[in-house]
């Protein structure tokens, strides 16, 4: 286990990593697609075909960040 916590790691990671969910943290270079699929439920899909939750918060943000 980690002796820091959630944001304390995001706060020490390279800027490739974002926030996707209160306890995921993923590097941006592995995102192959992201979605909303309706009823408050969005996904990120990683080049590996793993998917993992995304927030409905954090959505807009990484649509900005993946657009630059």
């Amino acid at each position: 286990l980690l002796d820091k916590t959630m944001d304390q790691l995001e706060q020490e990671l390279p800027s490739d990593f974002f926030r996707a969910h209160r306890s995921v943290i993923v590097d941006v270079t592995q995102i192959k697609s992201y979605y909303h699929s309706g009823g408050g439920i969005y996904q990120i899909i990683l080049n590996t075909g793993e998917q993992i939750p995304l927030s409905r918060q954090k959505y807009k943000e990484l649509q900005n960040r993946l657009k630059h």
